[in-house]
């Protein structure tokens, strides 16, 4: 049987000051280094989901049409939406460009979950528990260079080239002192008592904290519009994601993505249009990330821009997991004694399944405008805001832009 002075000698070598020297040298120690990997695979994710939700990046301020009667494309008179899609193309032949400047700041704190410990190796003993969560925080700006060219009169392709900065930090949270007992009722009153320690998953771990900067997925897409009267324009939307080279600083998943939409505007030749898309963002590694996306809202032309309002969401198919479900860590062998339990290392598994995950079903309200500083340049805004409370994701977004239209 597994002595809980044993127990409580580890886990005091993790967090406490008696024995501190004698554990502090192990990076993975009580499998510090995986629920680093977990929470840097948290933020990663996080930061792909909230990028994904951000304004369109095509540039759609101003649509050209043939004109028959001078035999030219001529621009419309009336600004696009800047927050919603808009089916409608730039015009064979034309060209737009775009940066972008988005702010955004994810933080969360996960309460414990129980761990199931056990020396590597030994199955048949009794099973002794422990606690881990976790703090984090991260800041985000993403500068987007996008550029739009009208292939034909149906038909736009764009590219958009994401540069992500992340300031994260992230912590483990333990129970001070003794923190592992055969009783999880017993390791809770500890932790009660006790309170909780934190432990920077920095340190001897493998989470990138601090200030980094990255390319995010840059993207590949095309829009075309394939039917139109005076109440409506249908058209479709489809952009291919390729992986980010930059994802161990959190500026992007290494993954591929395609993301198919259609797109509606009604009320084509009123006062204020509305625009509808719905569509799915198919990631080819993660299901945290594919999601039924969709938006729906109106914007009403001004004599020099327009304004927005409306909302988006997502359902995601799979939560992402905040810490992993099982870990292992290194021999733990105090004073040097080769017979401890721990001398071949340790089995940790999540005694509770599902108590690592974190949902991230999102409904947003957007809303912003755009406005026409020359007939060359278009200045826009635009703001998300979280309706929803669950998940790790902004409660806000801001995002500036400038578009060239030569």
């Amino acid at each position: 049987m597994v002595s809980r002075v044993w127990i409580a000698i580890a886990v005091l070598a993790l967090g406490g000051p008696s024995v501190r020297e004698a554990g502090a040298q192990s990076r993975n120690q009580f499998g510090r280094a995986g629920r680093a990997e977990g929470a840097a695979q948290l933020v990663t994710l996080s930061v792909q989901q909230a990028i994904s939700q951000l304004p369109p990046s095509a540039g759609q301020a101003f649509s050209f049409r043939f004109d028959p009667a001078r035999d030219t494309f001529v621009r419309s008179d009336r600004h696009g939406p800047t927050v919603l899609l808009s089916p409608r193309t730039i015009g064979d032949g034309r060209f737009s460009a775009r940066v972008g400047v988005s702010y955004f700041r994810l933080s969360a704190e996960f309460a414990p979950v129980f761990y199931e410990v056990s020396p590597k190796g030994e199955a048949d003993l009794p099973p002794v528990y422990t606690k881990f969560g976790l703090e984090m925080q991260a800041n985000v700006t993403v500068v987007d260079l996008s550029a739009t060219y009208g292939v034909t009169r149906w038909l736009d392709a764009f590219v958009d080239v994401p540069i992500v900065v992340v300031d994260a930090s992230a912590s483990q949270t333990f129970g001070k002192g003794v923190v592992a007992d055969e009783s999880r009722e017993f390791v809770d009153f500890l932790i009660e008592r006790g309170g909780l320690d934190r432990q920077s998953l920095a340190e001897r771990g493998t989470f990138p904290a601090g200030t980094n900067a990255g390319l995010g997925r840059v993207g590949l897409g095309a829009r075309t519009s394939f039917y139109s009267n005076t109440f409506l324009e249908l058209g479709a939307v489809t952009r291919l994601s390729f992986p980010s080279p930059s994802s161990d600083v959190l500026a992007g998943s290494d993954s591929f993505a395609i993301y198919p939409r259609v797109v509606g505007e009604l009320f084509s030749e009123a006062p204020a249009q509305v625009y509808v898309d719905a569509g799915y963002d198919y990631d080819f590694s993660f299901a945290e990330l594919r999601r039924f996306a969709w938006s729906v809202g109106a914007s009403m032309p001004l004599p020099a821009g327009s304004i927005d309002l409306g909302f988006t969401g997502s359902i995601y198919d799979t939560p992402i997991t905040w810490t992993p479900a099982t870990a292992q860590g290194d021999p733990f062998v105090p004073d040097g004694d080769p017979s401890g339990p721990f001398a071949d290392g340790i089995d940790m598994v999540l005694d509770e399944p599902g108590s690592n995950t974190v949902d991230n079903d999102v409904v947003n309200l957007v809303f912003g405008g755009r406005l026409e500083l020359t007939e060359q340049f278009v200045v826009s805004a635009g703001v998300t805001v979280a309706l929803t409370q669950n998940g790790v994701r902004p409660d806000a977004v801001g995002t500036l832009a400038l578009e060239y239209y030569p």
